[in-house]
């Protein structure tokens, strides 16, 4: 378990802990930046991150910048430009 659900004690369950552990896990690390490529994007908000490098904001995610379905949607875009 991680340290971000240890203040919470043995309140809640040991599962609960652990799922909110791996989200607090997810989203407090640093991500990619689309524009510049580093590693250097921070949740600022929820669902809105920002490059501390270049000052790029991108809009994603609560936990992650990039929302799960996005890889479908870019390949059907993709597959309808082919067309």
């Amino acid at each position: 378990m991680g340290e971000s659900a240890k203040r919470y004690g043995s309140r809640y369950g040991k599962r609960i802990r652990k799922k909110v552990s791996a989200v607090e896990e997810k989203q407090k690390k640093r991500h990619r930046c689309p524009k510049c490529e580093f590693m250097s994007l921070k949740r600022q908000a929820k669902g809105i991150w920002k490059c501390t490098k270049c000052g790029n904001k991108v809009a994603g995610g609560a936990w992650k910048p990039e929302v799960e379905g996005v890889g479908l949607v870019k390949k059907a875009l993709k597959k309808a430009d082919d067309e």
